[in-house]
């Protein structure tokens, strides 16, 4: 699990051994990270700074993109379903749908 601490600190939680690790990280790091966990879920394509695809939830079936990842931003959104946040929202409505 990834969470956001305070300071630019990025709380990472190893699936190995399950110990919490800090890191200091730069704008592209933390950046790179939330289109790599959000890509775990769905195929993004880029636009600019923009990444678009399709939501992503499961209770939000959809054909056409609507999912938004703003990689400047470090946040994402869905103009389908409503939702949006950043890094930990998105973990926290993954988690809750499955």
């Amino acid at each position: 699990m990834v969470g956001l601490g305070g300071g630019g600190n990025l709380g990472i939680y190893c699936v190995v051994c399950k110990q919490r690790a800090r890191h200091r990280f730069g704008l592209e790091e933390r950046m790179g990270l939330l289109q790599e966990v959000v890509g775990q879920y769905t195929q993004l394509d880029t636009f600019g700074d923009v990444m678009k695809g399709i939501c992503p939830f499961p209770s939000h079936k959809e054909r056409t993109p609507s999912f938004v990842v703003h990689l400047g931003r470090q946040g994402f959104h869905c103009f389908g379903c409503r939702k949006g946040g950043n890094l930990n929202t998105f973990l926290e409505f993954i988690k809750k749908e499955s």
